[in-house]
């Protein structure tokens, strides 16, 4: 269910905006139309039925040739194998932010599909562009922007949502206020559902018992018409109670039942120089900060305390693009820049017998 109060256009009119959109991929390294993309890429829309109805930002990538994802159906425990690499030579990103925590059994890309523009899968190594945790291929998923929401002619805008699924006892709602002036836009989105246990065939249900919580913030400053400045942050926590190991259905003798909490915090900062009579220059500078908790109340007998882990990412990326013979047969366009990270995992233990 969708409310808003920029949905005055006629259908006509809805379709013509529809039809101008342009599938453009960014995760190949430059802005490009899909169907230009010299390697196999498959862009999965955040707006499609199929999109709705996911679970998770994960689950959105379900019906992709070429992926296996593993997981029981729970949030935590859901990872992304491509080409025979496991989700360490997968790279994921969010808004240009590496994701994804090494544990055992618990790592997840922890963000609501109701705040995803779009999903792009680059299938093939594409460890030029990003190094070697990228072998076997590039997920990246674009978070909404106010434009993305708004429709022509509108400034001021607002949706509310709500959802529900039988197969994971699933209820959930969110709302989103967004606009636009002369030289800013932003948005305020935030999501929450709950997840009980899920169906899993043959009279089979899987333990689980979820709240998730999300809250996204978004602007961009256009300064002039040569610049602009654009943040963004991110706030995800899950509290749940389910199995130890989350990828394995059953509750066991070694796999009992935990109650345990998933928080991310993300932070990026974007400055973008594009003078317009400078073909050789458009150059964005990104700052990034990630911090991601999870821990486990451990609930087995004789035993009480906490264990778990925390993973901070840091990392500041330049690009500049250089357009050569722009309006001739030998147009050129040449990327280049660098970028530097630091991910920091620490374990953190501690039982009481």
């Amino acid at each position: 269910m969708n409310s808003s109060n920029n949905s005055g256009l006629t259908e006509e009119q809805k379709k013509q905006h529809n039809k101008n959109e342009t599938m453009t991929i960014v995760a190949t390294g430059n802005s490009r139309d899909s169907f230009s993309a010299p390697m196999m890429v498959t862009v999965i829309k955040g707006d499609t039925p199929t999109s709705h109805s996911a679970f998770s930002v994960i689950d959105m990538l379900r019906a992709i040739p070429g992926i296996t994802l593993s997981g029981s159906g729970r949030t935590n425990g859901q990872e992304i194998s491509m080409r025979g690499y496991d989700s360490k030579g997968v790279l994921t990103l969010v808004d240009g932010i590496r994701q994804g925590i090494e544990t055992v059994h618990t790592s997840s890309i922890f963000l609501d599909p109701s705040m995803i523009k779009q999903a792009e899968i680059v299938r093939g190594s594409s460890a030029l562009l990003y190094g070697g945790s990228a072998l076997g291929g590039v997920v990246s998923y674009q978070t909404v922007d106010a434009v993305d929401l708004l429709l022509p002619d509108q400034n001021v805008g607002y949706r509310v949502f709500g959802l529900g699924a039988t197969g994971n006892h699933s209820l959930g709602m969110g709302g989103s206020v967004f606009g636009k002036t002369a030289n800013l836009d932003g948005l305020i989105t935030f999501s929450t559902r709950d997840i009980g246990n899920i169906n899993q065939g043959k009279h089979f249900s899987a333990s689980n018992n979820e709240s998730i919580n999300n809250v996204m913030t978004k602007g961009t400053w256009a300064i002039d018409d040569n610049q602009s400045l654009s943040a963004n942050l991110r706030y995800y926590n899950n509290r749940s109670r389910e199995p130890e190991n989350p990828q394995q259905s059953e509750i066991t003798a070694k796999n009992k039942m935990t109650k345990r909490s998933t928080l991310q915090r993300d932070a990026q900062l974007s400055y973008r120089l594009n003078p317009q009579d400078l073909a050789w220059l458009d150059a964005t500078t990104a700052l990034y900060y990630s911090d991601l908790n999870i821990h486990d109340l451990v609930l087995k007998e004789g035993e009480k305390g906490e264990k778990g882990y925390e993973q901070i990412t840091r990392g500041v990326k330049l690009e500049n693009r250089s357009r050569f013979f722009t309006h001739s047969p030998a147009s050129h366009l040449l990327t280049y820049g660098t970028e530097a990270y630091q991910q920091k995992q620490k374990t953190c233990c501690l039982i009481v017998k």
